[in-house]
């Protein structure tokens, strides 16, 4: 064969270029490592940065919308710049720990602040990934080893609870029931909205969170690990003498959820369900019934 270019795609310019790369290719042959398509321009560029970001991102269908969305984002401003035009099959831990050096100095280049240590620990994550798809399709024979960095903790200030009750009371009431569920139980807005009837074990006293509602569509948790959450109602287990009324405990949302079966239809047909401040004594019995505690 005739070969114009070395194993980076760039092309021969002298006889001693020539000549390195011919040695190269000899001790390949004796190892049984030679590839052709290593020496040949238009083979090369399936391993440039450019060619594999772009396929390793379209397979991620697994992601969640806004995941993939930042995914892309990053691949853009930080990947392409910096390994576009780099043969991925070489990739190192040199090689990234260059790239986080860059990061940096990529953006004091732009006059822009540098990244925090929560960021770059996000990129340079991404990187992996991207690492281990390559070792996966056989592009790389070796993973690179990440640099460790260890954002501090954030200092989180928490709403008081007297003060989630004062915001509670000034919502208004046909969105207080899922507020209220969120107040008392971890679970993000997203899957609070996408649960059903089926999530609810009412004699187990517990919900089942297995989906998330993103971008209008209801769609699986991301990591695909489903959880439980026990029923509180101001902090505590839900007992049978724990029950009031339906404006002071959970049992409102689990009724609503009962009558519609998913909770996006509850603001639309709110007036089907049972007053909250009914004072009649079988609005009890019901919470009781609908959550699986007996009519005491």
């Amino acid at each position: 064969i005739k070969i114009y270019y070395n194993d980076t795609g760039h092309k021969l310019t002298s006889y001693t270029d020539a000549n390195r790369i011919l040695e190269r290719i000899r001790m390949e042959f004796d190892q049984g490592t030679f590839v052709r398509g290593n020496y040949l321009a238009a083979e090369l560029g399936k391993f440039m940065g450019r060619a594999l970001l772009p396929r390793w991102l379209a397979g991620k269908e697994d992601l969640s919308p806004t995941h993939k969305r930042e995914t892309a984002r990053m691949v853009e401003k930080y990947f392409l710049p910096y390994f576009g035009e780099k043969d991925v099959r070489k990739l190192n831990t040199l090689h990234v720990d260059d790239f986080a050096a860059w990061l940096d100095d990529h953006r004091a280049a732009a006059g822009i602040d540098p990244l925090s240590l929560k960021s770059k620990k996000n990129i340079i994550t991404m990187l992996g990934n991207f690492s281990r798809y390559l070792y996966r399709m056989e592009v790389l024979a070796k993973l690179p080893q990440l640099p460790r960095i260890s954002p501090p903790d954030p200092e989180i200030t928490w709403v008081t609870k007297d003060t989630q009750k004062q915001i509670l009371a000034r919502i208004h009431e046909s969105h207080q029931a899922i507020i209220r569920f969120m107040m008392y139980h971890p679970v993000r807005p997203g899957e609070a909205r996408a649960l059903k009837v089926k999530d609810i074990d009412r004699g187990a006293r517990v919900v089942h969170i297995c989906r998330a509602f993103s971008l209008k569509e209801i769609r699986p948790r991301k990591n695909g690990k489903d959880y439980l959450r026990i029923i509180l109602l101001d902090g505590k287990v839900v007992g049978g003498q724990a029950i009031g009324s339906y404006a002071d405990s959970i049992g409102l949302f689990i009724s609503a959820m009962w009558r519609q079966d998913d909770i996006n239809d509850l603001r639309n047909n709110w007036a089907r369900v049972a007053e909250p401040n009914s004072p009649h004594p079988w609005t009890y019995r019901k919470i009781g019934m609908l959550i699986g505690l007996s009519d005491e």
